[in-house]
């Protein structure tokens, strides 16, 4: 009995010990655990800091993806681009192809493509240029794009500066394109920005367009000049002051080159020029197309009457007498008789053209130019006169009241031009 009670008293003892034992095997073991976390933790930051030079720039480059591109690609996707995003990938030195960086490429296109002023970005400073072959587009004409290699930092920061700063960071040409096409977008000169409109007529260009019209009396206004010169096409602009650059001629036969060169593309304001400034070089040395250019600009100008009138007097075509007839009975709202009868258009308009009635036939030139001369008059000797500032042959044959071709012929003059203070002979 007392064996019994002695084992029950020592068996809640046992069962406390085991417990606790496993309790603490439990503990050592999570202690091990979560020291051996931290362990871990704490090498392998260690190790990633230890790592060579040569292996994190092999993981670096095994991670990041190399650009494989070539020129002609990236530029390909550069000629989609807008003038704003081009400037700003002209921070991009990232390298592609042939020692060029994304920046170069991004600045050829500005320059070939949205006609960015590069002189005046580097202040004139030389520098180096390549051309290369590309196609814009797939499957385009290949064009030569120009290149830029070997501009340092300092240029590109400049060249930044200069297009985030300017307003119109353009060269000459670009700047004409943007004053057309805001023309032609508006149809009114008086819509385009003021600050595009005055740094356009600072150029080269047009400067020399001013100069010619100025010196041969066309005192046209600076909007009127803008008008005519976007009339035409850049190429036409640029070779014409090219050459008044070297040969500085302001004479009136230079003047009416331009305006015929402005016709044969269509210039109204060319049209206007002639009418207002020259009408009797036009009635005798103008093609058809262009007098019928003049005739339909000249609406209800009183000067288009009048060469209308003289037209009809001269011995142009049918087409031409026929529209110059047109123009008159429109003038004097009558209705154009069918068939055209040109003698009975003559004889209502132009009644002092005819010296008898039974006259059948039309004089050859318009009374502006030729008047009837007596034989007593025809006997007078030959007279000198002294060219005057702005005086053309046309202006000296019709104030005489001669043939151009004849004061031509006795002074020996083989072209038009005139200077002043020559003694010219004055025919019979």
């Amino acid at each position: 009995m007392e064996q019994k009670d002695s084992h029950s008293s020592i068996n809640p003892w046992s069962k406390r010990a085991r417990f606790l034992t496993q309790l603490l095997v439990l503990s050592g073991t999570l202690n091990v655990a979560l020291l051996a976390t931290f362990s871990y933790f704490l090498l392998r930051d260690k190790r990633n800091e230890s790592v060579p030079f040569s292996q994190v720039s092999e993981r670096q480059f095994s991670e990041k993806k190399l650009d494989t591109s070539t020129n002609a690609e990236v530029l390909r996707t550069y000629c989609e681009k807008s003038f704003h995003d081009l400037v700003l990938l002209l921070e991009n030195g990232q390298y592609v192809e042939d020692g060029y960086a994304k920046r170069d490429l991004a600045l050829a296109v500005l320059v070939a493509f949205h006609h960015f002023n590069l002189e005046r970005a580097l202040g004139g400073i030389t520098f180096s240029a390549r051309k290369i072959l590309l196609s814009p587009y797939r499957h385009a004409e290949q064009i030569d794009l120009t290149m830029f290699p070997g501009l340092s930092e300092e240029q590109f920061q400049a060249i930044m500066n200069y297009a985030k700063t300017e307003r119109w960071p353009l060269t000459n040409q670009g700047l004409y394109f943007e004053v057309k096409r805001s023309l032609m977008g508006s149809h009114t000169i008086e819509t385009i920005d003021k600050s595009l409109l005055n740094t356009f007529c600072l150029s080269s260009e047009f400067l020399a367009v001013t100069t010619l019209l100025t010196r041969t009396g066309c005192n046209l206004s600076k909007e009127e000049i803008v008008q005519f010169v976007c009339e035409g096409n850049w190429s036409l602009l640029e070779r014409f002051a090219a050459v008044q650059k070297y040969a500085q001629d302001f004479s009136i036969d230079r003047l009416r080159a331009l305006l015929l060169e402005y016709l044969d593309v269509h210039a109204k304001t060319a049209a206007r020029i002639f009418l207002s400034h020259d009408a009797d070089f036009a009635v005798r040395r103008l093609q058809d197309e262009h007098i019928m250019m003049l005739l339909e600009e000249g609406k209800d100008d009183p000067r288009a009457i009048a060469l209308a009138k003289a037209i009809l007097c001269s011995t142009r075509s049918d087409r031409v007498y026929r529209c110059a007839a047109s123009k008159l009975y429109l003038a004097e709202k009558e209705k154009m008789p069918e068939p055209y009868d040109h003698i009975a258009a003559v004889r209502r308009f132009c009644p002092e053209f005819f010296q008898i009635e039974s006259l059948s036939t039309i004089p050859i030139l318009p009374p502006a130019l030729v008047t009837p001369v007596s034989s007593a008059e025809s006997k007078k000797k030959k007279r000198s006169y002294t060219v005057q500032e702005g005086d053309s042959l046309w202006k000296i044959a019709r104030k005489h009241r001669v043939e151009v071709e004849a004061i031509m012929k006795i002074n020996h003059l083989e072209s038009e031009k005139l200077r002043p203070g020559k003694q010219l002979e004055i025919p019979e």
